[in-house]
């Protein structure tokens, strides 16, 4: 569990893994990143309530995602490494026990899912099953997986063998999305296991959350940026196999990147990014392509964009 002031939230994440029931032994590792409210103060509470099951690392100062992500995958010790973050929880008493005996069955597989409820805290929309891939339960190939993005997996539905984090490159913590890169590398032996069942609750726009605090423009474009970067490690990783996939990633980053240039009037910069979304997409929507006829009119692009938004705004249900 990694977390970072999760004050409201971290009790019911704890209590959701502490109802459990399971036919075997599990702790509770925990890496809580200097919280500025009593996200540590509740930790130590339920630390002193169940010794022999928490495991906490109190980081001394902020070290970011990266750093305490690695700082929590370092000790745990368990055959399974079940994920899940401060303010997210679990749903069902028996989905540790249903994953792992789904996932003795299938022994090439080294990681599983399942849909989860998204539940947005600022009510803008109503809340839905997200991650709902298939019917019943079937596994899912690294191609399915890379194509997928980072919410085709709900993070709090990943559970992997712990062989998976034992070999990981050093890009892998320095990603700026390190669930959507695990799920990656979670599939590459015999896919990824998915279980038709929701158990599991993903929280939007709770205060502290990533949806949250990536707003600031200069932080998007840095943080699409830093995933180009990651693209291409895996890339390099993964030998070219899943090459005009990866590319089809790349596209779509390029095409977000174009939006940010366009909000701010970097007109110049949002014409080279449409332009190598453009090259890279094999197969172009029809977004794209729109985008990339009209690249030479970033105004007229901009009052499309303006307009989009607004009908996007006033038409959600609430």
């Amino acid at each position: 569990m990694l977390t970072y002031n999760h004050e409201k939230y971290i009790a019911q994440a704890l209590d959701s893994v502490l109802m459990q029931k399971v036919d075997f032994k599990y702790e509770i590792v925990v890496g809580e990143d200097c919280s500025t409210d009593r996200t540590r103060t509740i930790l130590l509470e339920y630390k002193e309530k169940y010794p022999h099951i928490f495991k906490l690392i109190l980081h001394e100062k902020n070290v970011g995602a990266a750093k305490n992500i690695q700082a929590v995958d370092r000790a745990c010790r368990g055959e399974y490494i079940a994920v899940l973050e401060g303010d997210d929880y679990w749903t069902d008493p028996h989905k540790l026990q249903i994953q792992v005996d789904e996932m003795r069955k299938y022994p090439d597989c080294h990681m599983s899912f399942h849909p989860a409820l998204e539940v947005w805290e600022d009510k803008r929309r109503k809340n839905q099953i997200t991650g709902r891939q298939a019917e019943g339960n079937r596994v899912f190939t690294t191609r399915e997986i890379i194509k997928g993005g980072g919410s085709f997996c709900p993070t709090a539905s990943l559970i992997f063998k712990r062989d998976v984090f034992d070999n990981l490159p050093q890009w892998f913590y320095e990603a700026p999305i390190g669930d959507y890169f695990a799920q990656i590398f979670g599939s590459l032996h015999g896919g990824a296991l998915y279980i038709a069942r929701p158990m599991s609750v993903y929280r939007r726009n709770a205060p502290g959350s990533w949806s949250v605090t990536n707003t600031h423009m200069a932080r998007q474009e840095q943080y699409l940026k830093d995933l180009l970067v990651s693209f291409d490690n895996l890339e390099c990783y993964l030998d070219n196999e899943f090459h005009d996939d990866i590319n089809l990633k790349r596209s779509k980053v390029y095409l977000k990147l174009a939006v940010l240039y366009l909000q701010q009037n970097k007109f110049k910069a949002c014409h080279e990014a449409i332009t190598q979304s453009h090259r890279l997409a094999n197969n172009k929507s029809l977004k794209l392509r729109t985008c990339y006829y009209l690249r030479k009119f970033p105004r007229f692009l901009q009052g499309i964009w303006k307009l989009n938004f607004f009908i996007k705004k006033h038409t959600r249900i609430i």
